[in-house]
């Protein structure tokens, strides 16, 4: 898959194509606005979850479901936008119907003929933002420069994210503070710092364990009597938005371009792995995730960790969007910047009070600008081998 077809797959959100139940059922629902903008707006106006309640009062009257759509609006969507599911608030509490009023709304509104020119995503925001004139009216242009920044974050991240998400049929963690999976057993033996494991924890605190659960917010510094990997343990409270998505992959025929993906980057990372071919790989991504004690929830951090195995060679591959705060207010951090206090850590550890690896910056102030920085010179990938010692381009870190 190349990597314009990859910006499909970055969001949590999927474009399905519905026949009009209309009395030519052969013609396809209209889709003026591509994947991409379509998800910067859902970003900016819920992180792109079905909010809980999904409506909430808005200026006078209820905005409902991860676009934030107001009767009338589904309404005017409903005369271009198909047979939209029941009522506004049952379409508004699913993905596919949300997407579906939006793309009728702005086939109605946001037109060549309207417009005098071709739309753009910044004319989609504004009209969604502000009505059928939004494209046009200057208190809307705030609106559109909260969504390009989220636009042009999933752009980037589209770029080294495995697809991830409810269009990948992910599991989910609940929206939480400290929490945790249950354990979840896994399909293949996973070798880490010299210990096989058969199950693994997703925790809410950006952090993958074995053995158990992590509900600690504030990150120690490594080395620690538990086994870990943190593309980024600080305090994340997706009550305040954002999701974390998990899920099991297994080598088969209909995963051969994501496995095949997942064996390049090893190959050219490592000199030693040139034949090397994965047979299992676990996603766990924190999609837009804020912070505890957040005063403005719209600062968001999105990451993802990819481990890769086959059988007896193991490897992380870190991914970063946009990070943007590295600390909860718990951990001492500043509630209107998620700045300041204990920073986040990012490393391994082997949980033997010993070895371990921190990435360079963690518990610092600079750990913001991890997506800037890489030790395979990919601006916010990091790829460490874990099976024994951890190795990197970086080299190897044991104790350090």
């Amino acid at each position: 898959m190349n990597r314009k077809g990859k910006l499909l797959l970055c969001f949590t959100i999927l474009i399905l194509s519905k026949d009009l139940q209309t009395a030519d059922a052969s013609s396809a629902l209209p889709t003026p606005v591509s994947p991409d903008c379509l998800a910067c707006i859902c970003k900016v106006e819920s992180g792109c979850t079905i909010p809980d309640p999904v409506c909430r009062d808005d200026v006078g009257s209820l905005s409902c479901g991860p676009y934030q759509i107001k009767e009338a609006y589904w309404s005017d969507a409903l005369l271009r936008g198909g047979e939209l599911m029941g009522s506004w608030m049952e379409c508004t509490a699913e993905f596919e119907c949300s997407e579906q009023a939006v793309q009728g709304y702005m086939a109605r509104y946001a037109t060549s003929q309207r417009l005098e020119r071709q739309p753009t995503c910044q004319d989609f925001a504004r009209i969604h933002n502000g009505g059928p004139n939004g494209y046009k009216k200057d208190a809307t242009s705030e609106y559109w420069e909260t969504a390009l920044r989220r636009y042009e974050e999933c752009r980037r991240a589209a770029d080294i994210f495995f697809p991830f998400g409810s269009s990948e049929a992910d599991e989910s963690l609940p929206a939480n503070d400290d929490g945790s999976t249950a354990e979840l057993r896994i399909a293949v033996v996973f070798p880490f710092f010299d210990q096989d494991h058969t199950s693994l924890f997703v925790n809410n605190n950006g952090v993958i364990s074995f053995l158990s659960s992590v509900s600690q917010y504030t990150p120690n510094p490594f080395p620690l009597g538990r086994l870990l990997l943190t593309p980024f343990w600080a305090d994340v409270d997706t009550r305040n938005g954002g999701s974390v998505f998990y899920r099991e992959v297994l080598r088969l025929p209909e995963n051969g371009g994501l496995f095949g993906e997942a064996d390049n980057v090893i190959r050219a990372t490592f000199d030693d792995m040139n034949d090397f071919v994965s047979s299992w790989m676990y996603i766990a991504t924190w999609d837009s995730v804020a912070f505890f004690g957040a005063s403005d929830t719209s600062i968001r951090n999105s990451f993802q960790a990819v481990l890769v195995t086959d059988g007896r060679f193991s490897f992380a591959i870190f991914n970063y969007g946009d990070i943007n705060w590295t600390t909860g207010t718990a951990s001492g951090g500043n509630s209107f910047t998620g700045l300041g206090g204990t920073p986040a850590q990012v490393g391994f550890n082997a949980g033997d009070g010993e070895n371990y690896y921190s990435v360079s910056g963690s518990r610092t102030n600079s750990i913001v600008d991890i997506e800037t920085t890489s030790n395979i010179g990919l601006p916010g990938r990091w790829v460490f081998r874990i099976d024994s010692e951890i190795r990197g381009q970086a080299g190897t870190s044991s104790g350090v």
